[in-house]
């Protein structure tokens, strides 16, 4: 098992460096847990760290040059060994500026027009007051990039159709759980009020049978 010793760098190193990119990548864009992302960077940097260690252990051991033994890559050790010291202040940045990146998280309070699909996204960061209209059954996902205390708004038109229905993500809580009704004749809207608690919106109130 000399070559797994000898090689295991290499093995941290692939592994390391993606997880700590990937996982700052999702955290810096996705809606999700952040203690998990966090818990993933550090495990990438622990592993860059066991990197300098096996580095320096490997080549601790001076190699002999006809009669005179000479230390090994003298300077990958001195790299090495500079690594210890800052593979773990660069860990501590890295996770506190992704989380302080998440915390911050500006909400425009602006006007959107959402995209009418089959799945409806919001992402609040491009305006808290949004308008959609139904060109069928539809559902509206969980919205991305919450900030708590964000007041927010949604009005949904019926299409010359009408009839159309909407299902909520889970992040939509209404009073005793009970889903509105939307308006069914065409070109009407209804109007639905939330408040953001930093993870879910939260219903407080709504208007129906709105026309032009």
């Amino acid at each position: 098992m000399t070559w797994l010793k000898k090689w295991a760098w290499l093995l941290e190193l692939v592994v390391g460096v993606p997880g700590a990119v990937s996982s700052t990548l999702m955290l810096l864009r996705e809606q999700g847990n952040i203690a998990v992302y966090v818990a993933i960077d550090i495990l990438a940097f622990l592993l860059l760290f066991s990197l300098c260690v096996s580095v320096i252990r490997a080549y601790r051991t001076p190699a002999l040059v006809g009669s005179v033994r000479t230390p090994r890559f003298p300077r990958l050790r001195r790299l090495a060994m500079v690594g210890l010291v800052v593979i773990p202040l660069a860990a501590t940045a890295v996770t506190a500026a992704v989380v302080r990146a998440r915390r911050n998280i500006t909400i425009a309070s602006g006007e959107q027009t959402l995209t009418d699909g089959t799945h409806i996204s919001w992402d609040l960061s491009l305006g808290k007051f949004a308008t959609v209209t139904l060109d069928g059954n539809r559902i509206l996902d969980n919205p991305t990039n919450l900030r708590a205390g964000a007041d927010c708004q949604l009005v949904v038109r019926q299409d010359e159709t009408g009839t159309r229905l909407l299902r909520y993500g889970t992040a939509y809580k209404f009073p005793g759980g009970v889903t509105p009704t939307l308006s069914a004749s065409a070109g009407v809207a209804d109007i639905l009020r939330f408040t953001c608690d930093g993870t879910n919106m939260l219903c407080v109130g709504a208007s129906f049978s709105l026309k032009e």
